[in-house]
């Protein structure tokens, strides 16, 4: 028996921080049925117009909105022409998170988003500087660097094509086929190292102070979501990688499941970008019975959705309030599986979005001890809405808050309220060996201990 029923899920948002090269994490929305399949250069630009008005968040930005409708009547010959007035268009709403897919990049999304993919599996992240992601000229995300400028990789995926190839984690490009790296932005590095399956590429990466040269031959990387061990002391370790694959509850759900007769637990989202809102708060309830798991208000259409998610012990409950109307929804919550083992959860600056939504819910409904370092506070998401000729529209599209009504911040443009979620116990980490799980080790021992 499957330890979870995907079919019960209901249809939520979803959320994002990171770029994980060749794809962003995200959960493709149903196509509304106002936009068409196929669309001449004119068109397409008018719909992304259209369906950027209506859903993103902030409105507050959309006061000259109007002046975009008709700037490139009869100038648009080729997609090309669109994409670029497309781009123009929404960096005006100084929103790194905001933007249009091309095809090839809306199909290398997809493909991770099922679990694999052709590339060379590596993750990177946004640089930034007080408190919001640094974006150059063209308003483009720049990738998070060193001293000397060079983008540095946050994770190597394990078996895949960089890490066969012997780059390591924290790894910085100096080049990639003999082009300098130095200020490279997310979306160009994503680009330059994405080719097809068999095709290669040469970096130059800088380690410990020397230079080596490394060739990739590109691949399919498999990316597994959730990763499992006992430890020493007979105490569960978890790490949730993202929450971006469709089969990740179904990995955790395994994970909980396997590691049930160990003394506790320690699940670990440190660098977890976030992904699938679905993924977060069913993965919460796997390890709460009862409580509110998220409070959401989320634009969509031009309306207002206020919504709170929470489970009992039989239930999901899902509770709207659109329109000046309130509505509740309840369902046979689909988890199979609930663990009751003491529980720490592990995080840190590059913890994110459905990461933190997930370690919220555990912490404000005191079902876990959080250790670490403040996470990266981003309590927007966006909304992936398929747009004509095979590209895609990210936008964003609302807020999401813990059970106590606390708001992890805006990591969007402007940075002000990068506020995060405050461990319980504070442990920054240390250059040699991993400080902060034995600290989470110790925390588990405590919470055994008042057993």
């Amino acid at each position: 028996m499957k330890l979870y029923d995907r079919k019960s899920l209901p249809r939520l948002a979803f959320l994002t921080l990171v770029l994980i090269l060749t794809v962003v994490w995200m959960q493709l929305a149903p196509r509304p049925t106002n936009i068409p399949e196929k669309a001449d250069p004119q068109t397409l630009y008018s719909v992304v117009w259209e369906v950027t008005g209506k859903n993103f968040y902030d409105t507050g930005k959309l006061s000259e909105w109007s002046k975009w409708e008709h700037k490139y009547d009869g100038k648009l010959k080729s997609d090309e022409d669109a994409q670029k007035a497309i781009t123009e268009m929404l960096a005006t709403l100084e929103d790194p998170y905001t933007y249009f897919e091309g095809v090839q990049a809306f199909k290398a999304e997809t493909e991770q988003r099922h679990g694999d993919f052709v590339g060379v599996g590596v993750q990177i992240g946004p640089q930034i500087q007080d408190g919001k992601p640094v974006m150059n000229d063209a308003g483009e995300v720049l990738v998070e660097q060193n001293a000397d400028k060079l983008p540095i990789l946050h994770e190597v995926i394990d078996g895949g094509p960089a890490h066969k190839a012997g780059v390591l984690s924290g790894d910085a490009i100096v080049s990639i086929d003999g082009k300098p790296a130095q200020n490279i932005s997310m979306k160009a590095l994503t680009e330059t190292l994405r080719g097809e399956r068999g095709s290669k590429v040469k970096v130059v990466v800088r380690r410990d102070g020397k230079e080596v040269a490394i060739t990739i031959v590109r691949d399919a990387v498999v990316v597994k979501s959730v990763t499992y061990k006992k430890l020493d002391n007979n105490i569960g370790y978890i790490k949730l990688s993202s929450f971006g694959a469709d089969n990740m509850l179904e990995q955790l759900a395994d994970a909980l499941h396997n590691l049930r007769g160990c003394r506790g637990l320690v699940i670990d989202v440190r660098n977890n970008p976030g992904g699938q809102v679905g993924n977060a708060v069913f993965g919460a309830s796997m390890l709460l019975r009862t409580g509110t798991i998220v409070h959401e208000k989320n634009r969509t259409d031009g309306h207002l959705v206020a919504t709170q998610i929470g489970v009992t012990q039989n239930e999901l409950i899902v509770g709207e309030f659109a329109d000046g109307k309130p509505s509740v929804s309840k369902s046979y919550r689909p988890v199979r599986f609930v663990s009751d083992l003491p529980l720490v959860i592990l995080v840190n600056g590059h913890s994110a979005s459905a990461s933190e939504m997930f370690t919220g819910a555990l912490q404000d409904n005191h079902r876990a001890v959080v250790v670490g370092t403040k996470t990266y506070g981003k309590g927007i998401g966006q909304s992936v809405i398929p747009m004509p000729n095979g590209t895609a529209l990210h936008v964003t599209s609302l807020r999401y808050y813990t059970p106590n009504h606390r708001w992890p911040g805006d990591a969007s443009g402007n940075g002000l309220f990068a506020i995060g979620l405050q461990p319980d116990v504070v442990v920054e980490a240390t250059k040699s060996g991993d400080n902060q799980l034995a600290a989470a080790i110790v925390e588990v021992e405590k919470l055994l201990a008042h057993k």
